[in-house]
């Protein structure tokens, strides 16, 4: 689901589109939707937001450039434009590519126990940069949103010119010990604060802060695992002026610096096969901690915004709310059969904020002035959606969908800054293709309810 919740992007075999949202309407395709097809068949699509700079600018809800991003069953990770032209195609691994999260450095909503205004809640005091994540079974590819974005806008600006391999796609790949089952879901968190023993043995010409996961899968469930922080190939380097210059609007000197490798690497265009080939080797990582249950399997991860939470499903019907920055289970729901999560924030709960989150009546009227961040649980076998208040508290209220529910989350865009932006999911009744705000169907329930009780 795009950013502003005005496109949904969808794949079958090897194509994909990307359709326009009309409030009221049900979703149909058009033969125009359609983008060019990928290099085998699609396992896997998310939507790239980035907030536009400048000064014509002035409101990051109204400028945002929009990329879609597609994995494929060969492990290729492609990047196409929204007129459906491939701007960034490049092997990652041998295998499906089975999921692509993203990491903004965004403000996350508040809940109980964290406080508000805080971006990355797990990030050390170290350089850390927005990245998407891509998922295989047994590893964890990590792409920096900046050098994506360098690619990205130099083939907008020289379309069917190809980068030397200098410019190729900088990448870092975390693997995982052979002792450990497959996984199919994962994020990288960026650096982390590095422990005592590697303070007290890290170089002192070096700056290097170790880069924390969080996967899921089976042996074990959910894995914290931990790798380090200098990973990411040679190519950084050549990448990051191009990188820079485009990011904060130099176009000149990007174009002049494309332009020249683009001379220099001619011949690359004959050789992208074999560059496919090199790929970039795995780094080990290391297990820190985990969630041990041999007969439960995660199917999903959906990390909250801030990265400070995170819910899991596995195929025991349970949901788990963990938090990331301690790597600790806090909460649990059971009989959830096939549950899918997504989060959203809820502004309309001043009648129910002392009973979520309690303390004195000033501390209450505080907290319900604030948006609540809340973990949304679709329940297909019982048609309903349950939404909770985080971290702790009674269900917030229950929403009927019809057959066939999918709950899509909209992911915040890169390049916030820290800046707040509102995070909500949508489901979509597959049936009848039929699309709905779970958190405008909420607000407006706990404004009918407010309205009762005051009447």
């Amino acid at each position: 689901m795009h950013a502003q919740g005005t496109f949904l992007a969808v794949a079958a075999g090897s194509r994909a589109a990307v359709m326009t949202l009309l409030e009221g309407q049900p979703c149909h395709l058009k033969p125009g939707d359609l983008l060019a097809a990928a290099a085998s068949r699609i396992t896997a699509i998310a939507w790239l937001s980035v907030v536009a700079r400048g000064p014509q600018h002035s409101s990051a809800r109204e400028s945002l450039a929009n990329y879609i991003m597609v994995g494929t069953e060969a492990g290729h990770f492609m990047v196409y434009f929204m007129d459906g032209v491939v701007g960034v195609q490049k092997k990652l691994h041998d295998g499906p590519i089975l999921n692509i999260r993203s990491r903004p450095l965004c403000q996350g909503s508040s809940d109980t126990g964290s406080q508000a205004g805080q971006g990355n809640a797990l990030s050390s005091g170290g350089e850390d940069k927005e990245d998407v994540t891509v998922v295989f079974s047994d590893t964890l590819v990590s792409i920096q949103v900046p050098e994506l974005l360098a690619l990205l806008k130099f083939q907008e600006a020289s379309p069917g010119q190809m980068l030397s391999p200098a410019f190729s796609l900088n990448h870092a790949k975390y693997g995982q010990s052979k002792k450990m089952g497959s996984r199919c879901d994962g994020l990288c968190l960026g650096p982390q604060c590095p422990s005592l023993k590697g303070l007290l043995t890290q170089r002192p010409d070096k700056d290097i802060h170790p880069v924390g996961i969080v996967a899921g899968g089976h042996a074990p469930a959910i894995a914290f695992l931990e790798a380090s922080g200098d990973a990411g190939g040679s190519g950084w380097g050549v990448v990051k002026s191009l990188a820079s210059t485009v990011t904060f609007g130099i176009p000149g000197k990007a174009w002049s610096a494309g332009k020249k490798a683009w001379r220099k690497g001619a011949s690359w265009w004959s050789q992208q096969e074999a560059d496919d080939k090199r790929m970039v080797p795995t780094m080990p990582t290391k297990l820190r901690r985990s969630l041990r249950d041999d007969s439960r399997e995660v199917s999903s991860l959906a990390v909250a915004p801030g990265c400070r939470l995170a819910a899991s499903t596995d195929n025991r019907g349970r949901v788990v709310l963990i938090e990331l920055a301690k790597m600790v289970v806090v909460r649990m729901w059971k009989g959830y059969r096939e549950a899918q999560c997504a989060w959203l924030t809820c502004t309309d709960h001043a009648s129910n904020a002392t009973d979520m989150r309690g303390g004195s009546t000033a501390a209450s009227a505080k907290a319900a002035a604030s948006p609540l961040l809340c973990l949304a649980i679709c329940a297909p076998r019982r048609d309903v959606i349950e939404v909770w208040p985080m971290r702790y508290g009674d269900r917030l209220c229950s929403l009927p969908v019809g057959p066939g529910p999918l709950l899509l989350q909209v992911t915040p865009p890169m390049g916030l800054k820290d800046r707040a932006w509102p995070v909500d999911c949508y489901c979509l009744e597959v049936d009848s293709g039929h699309l709905w705000s779970v958190s405008d169907r909420v607000s407006a329930l706990l404004r009918r309810s407010r309205a009762n009780k005051g009447a």
